[in-house]
């Protein structure tokens, strides 16, 4: 199965209807409620990926016409709640998970690994977690590549 944002997001969406059901969590980390919980906490801080996977309906209703806080303090507010994401995904303990789950919580674990060592540097938003900016993740002036 290709991972794809959407399938990311569908995949979570489906979890969280399931732990909210009443499944059982395990004593590590539930992967689903995790990565459920990190979904949500990335569709808050980019808004405008709601809108363009088409998710901002429902109870997500509010997300839609919001921006992202780019400003220093916003962008601040986002490297920590990275850092936040990654020490739930490290609690996860992935010699139990098979399949699927484990690729995910890989795949997820290793972006937001990246976007944590994207945002020491001090030039704004790490375009590894924004899917609307993901090919301009450097001021412009110093990009040839993308203008």
């Amino acid at each position: 199965m290709l991972l794809s944002r959407r399938t990311l997001f569908q995949s979570s969406a489906a979890s969280l209807a399931l732990v909210s059901a009443g499944c059982s969590a395990t004593p590590t980390e539930a992967p689903e409620a995790t990565l459920s919980a990190i979904t949500e906490q990335l569709l808050n801080d980019y808004p405008e990926g709601a809108t363009s996977a088409g998710v901002d309906t429902g109870a997500r209703a509010a997300l839609r016409g919001k921006l992202t806080d780019r400003s220093g303090a916003g962008q601040q507010v986002i490297a920590a709640q990275v850092g936040d994401a990654l020490a739930r995904l490290e609690r996860i303990d992935l010699s139990r998970l098979q399949g699927e789950w484990r690729t995910h919580v890989d795949v997820v674990r290793t972006a937001y690994e990246i976007a944590r060592d994207g945002f020491a540097f001090p030039f704004g938003d790490v375009a590894i977690l924004d899917s609307n900016w993901s090919y301009r993740n450097s001021p412009y002036v110093l990009s040839q590549n993308v203008g």
